[in-house]
């Protein structure tokens, strides 16, 4: 499946920028970009993930999900979605 680049967000992605679903648990990390579609970045800002957002990994359950901590919350994603949002480590 190919994705097609959002100009907005995509544009300035370092180069050590690598998709959420491979971090480490215990990384702490910086939401840089979205390999998506405008309606999946509108329910992740819903969910307070947006570029400049840091997270904790508490959970990667590969190939299953993946549970972070965003500010004093904790959310669970699908590895699909995590494999969409590019992260830098911290």
């Amino acid at each position: 499946m190919s994705t097609i680049p959002l100009p907005a967000t995509e544009s300035r992605v370092p180069a050590a920028a690598f998709p959420l679903g491979l971090a480490a648990v215990g990384e702490t990390l910086e939401i840089q970009s979205f390999r998506s579609g405008m309606e999946m970045e509108k329910r992740l800002a819903a969910m307070g993930l947006r570029p400049g957002t840091l997270c904790q990994v508490l959970q990667n359950e590969r190939p299953g999900g993946i549970v972070l901590r965003v500010g004093q919350s904790r959310l669970a994603l699908g590895m699909g979605m995590a494999h969409k949002i590019l992260v830098t480590r911290k």
